[in-house]
């Protein structure tokens, strides 16, 4: 995010810097256009470049004679200098900064005492205090050269990318003077258009919207290219290989060629593609002559939209990345002058910047709004507080976490401690001086109280920043709320509690299970049959009681029913009775489920589940007895059961009866009856139960 806006920042310095120039070459134009000598427009770019490149101690300029022999100096230099230079000889021996005439592209000399071709001027550089010297050529749009342009350095001095941009639009503005100073007429068409470029330039200054500042460019461009269409694009690197250009805006399309023209990807038959794939401008005069165009759905598009010739200049980053298209299109066959283009690569510079400037403004957008939703999602508060002004910055999730509505106070040091509970203040203090004393990273958890008594933990962590004298100037931190997470630990360390409880309960039960039922039983199988049985109803009530919540207790009419549909029962023939949801507390849900399996399972076998005819009511109340505590009262009785001899009655019940009998008031301070009446068995049992049930 602070590189994004860095960038944004330096885009803007830039198109300061190009305002300055644009004024500049205002008044070398208009100083020719004014009558004034060549060299008062040519000193008014010479000041312009000692304001603008840093270290330059003089700036000449020379204009190569008509027949190319000779280089002579017009102006910028001491006299002293000038003498030795003017009318030298151009050729491979010439001065060094004449050779760019020969090589047509610029000499850098970062030092004249490290450079070979200096030997012979060495005298000369020395004499006039100079060690670095830069040479650039003069050439007009069509590439012929017709001066250079020099600045000296007192130091030794290699040359920034900056630096090459100045040079390179003051030798492009030298040059349109130079070629056309004799033309008045030429030279206000010059002023015509770099107003025009100055009213861009001020555009991009007053950051304003992009559109406006769009429609202020392609205005520019129509009118310096004398054009009826005009288009600006912006390259989306991320949309497949190559990338796609989206239409920005445009001057003069129909709602049809914009709808066409709004994406346009690398194989498609129009100039912007093909610039995108070579990196150069592209000019088709006529698109009907055009091979790459020929038979494309993009040739039909210009014909349907009435173009027939067209420019693209690709837009370049500061980085040397394409970033985007500037389009112009003609009605008729057409071929733009070097004068057109030169303006235009101005232009172009300038929509570049915009784009450039757009993109870093959108990346630094969605930067933020990265942030934003990771601490959302995450639940953090961020602060940032000036250690020596006082000042602090909070996001929104940090007022609430506070307890304070957004903006609702200014974010402070005093603000933030009068949230900490009375009871963690002094230590939580005390834990950030020491962090800051230290400079140790501040992690610490402490309660906030809230206006409206609720209480919160919060865990902050966060580090503070210092100067070279070590003082600490900044810190900067995260909250988080932990107290969801405080309240799950605390749970899980009662479900642990609760879980060794429930096992050392369990195998006490299974224990006593297995003794009683090897005890009782006739062989083995008949062991395996009966303590199956037993395991199967411990692991129903098992499974009710996974249940810890108070709110979720195991009902009593859950027991019955789950016990009755555990053996099977025909629910037509059981009648159930009483109030439902009646809580039991966990230690007395597993040994009364145990119970009622044994008369289940004993009413399947011998009683009223297992004879035809018969019938089994339960029923169930609770009321407070004379200690006040509630008692539930359950009545199972078997009607219509035809009852064995007397001799036979008790076999099958041994184990449930003592359950009943014994280990029911035992556990669970029961009182209990059981009762072979001859129309069946009849059992009661009374036990105190939860006071979740007082409600009832």
């Amino acid at each position: 995010m602070n590189d994004d806006a860095s960038l944004s920042l330096a885009a803007h310095e830039e198109f300061e810097r190009s305002s300055a120039w644009l004024t500049g070459q205002m008044e070398a134009f208009q100083a020719a256009v004014n009558g004034a000598p060549l060299t008062a427009s040519l000193d008014i770019l010479i000041a312009l470049a000692l304001r603008q490149v840093a270290g330059i101690a003089r700036c000449a300029f020379y204009i190569a004679s008509a027949d190319g022999t000779e280089l002579n100096y017009v102006t910028g230099i001491p006299d002293t200098f000038a003498g030795g230079v003017n009318g030298f000889k151009l050729g491979p021996g010439a001065l060094a900064h004449g050779l760019p005439i020969d090589f047509g592209k610029p000499l850098i000399t970062p030092d004249v005492e490290d450079e070979p071709r200096w030997k012979p001027w060495l005298w000369l550089a020395r004499e006039s205090g100079y060690r670095g010297c830069w040479s650039f050529p003069v050439e007009t749009a069509a590439s012929k050269v017709v001066g250079t342009f020099a600045m000296f350095f007192a130091e030794p001095r290699q040359a920034t990318a900056d630096d090459l941009a100045v040079a390179e639009n003051l030798t492009r503005t030298a040059s349109m003077i130079i070629a056309h100073h004799q033309s008045r007429q030429q030279i206000s068409a010059e002023l015509e258009d770099s107003e025009r470029l100055q009213a861009i330039s001020l555009e991009l200054i007053k950051d304003g919207r992009p559109e406006a500042v769009y429609e202020t460019i392609l205005d520019g461009a129509v009118g310096i290219m004398r054009s009826q269409f005009a288009s600006l694009q912006m390259l989306h690197a991320d949309r497949g290989p190559g990338g796609a250009l989206n239409l920005l805006s445009h001057r003069g399309f129909s709602d049809e060629a914009a709808q066409f023209w709004q994406w346009v990807r690398l194989g498609s038959g129009c100039t912007c593609a093909r610039a995108l794939h070579t990196g150069k401008r592209v000019i088709v005069a006529d698109v009907e002559a055009a091979e790459f165009m020929r038979g494309t759905a993009d040739l039909a598009a210009y014909r349907q939209a009435g173009i027939r010739a067209i420019q693209t200049t690709p837009l370049y980053s500061r980085g040397g990345a394409i970033i985007g298209m500037l389009s112009t299109h003609w009605e008729q066959v057409h071929e733009p002058t070097e004068r057109e283009l030169r303006l235009l690569d101005v232009v172009a510079r300038q929509a570049a910047d915009l784009i450039e400037r757009e993109q870093a403004e959108m990346a630094l957008r969605a930067s933020e709004e990265r942030l934003r939703t990771a601490m959302q999602v995450g639940g953090l508060g961020l602060w940032d507080w000036n250690v020596l002004t006082g000042d602090v910055h909070w996001s929104d999730g940090h007022f609430r976490m506070l307890g304070y509505g957004v903006d609702e106070v200014a974010p402070s040091y005093e603000n933030w401690s009068a949230r900490i509970h009375p009871d963690d203040r002094a230590e939580t203090e005390a834990l950030l001086e020491r962090a800051q004393a230290t400079r140790s990273e501040f992690v610490t958890e402490f309660r906030t109280k809230h206006p409206d008594g609720a209480v919160r933990w919060l865990q902050a962590r966060g580090r503070f920043f210092y100067d070279q004298a070590g003082q600490a100037v900044r810190m900067v931190g995260a909250m988080t709320d932990t107290t969801e997470r405080r309240e799950w630990e605390n749970r899980q360390k009662v479900l642990v509690a609760e879980l060794q409880h429930r096992t050392r309960n369990l195998m006490a039960v299974v224990r006593a299970i297995a003794e009683t039922t090897a005890r009782r039983a006739k062989d083995l199988p008949d062991f395996y049959a009966h303590f199956h049985s037993r395991l199967s109803a411990l692991a129903r009530v098992q499974g009710l009681l996974s249940r810890l919540t108070d709110q979720q207790r195991v009902a009593f009419d859950e027991l019955i029913r789950a016990e009755l549909a555990a053996v099977d029962a025909d629910i037509g023939r059981v009648r159930l009775e009483g109030p439902a949801g009646v809580k039991l507390r966990s230690s007395t849900a597993q040994t009364l489920a145990m119970a009622l399996h044994e008369l289940a399972t004993n009413a399947v076998k011998y009683g009223a589940l297992g004879q035809a005819g018969a019938t089994l009511s339960v029923r169930w109340r609770i009321d407070a007895g004379q200690d006040q505590k509630l008692w539930l009262h359950i009545d199972w009785h078997e009607y219509g059961v035809r009852m064995p001899p007397a001799a036979e009655a008790g076999e099958g019940m041994g184990h449930g009866r003592e359950l009943i009998e014994r280990a029911l008031p035992y556990q669970l301070q029961a009182r209990s009856s059981f009762t072979l009446t001859p129309d069946g068995l009849r059992c009661t049992i009374s036990m105190p139960v939860s006071e979740l049930n007082t409600a009832r």
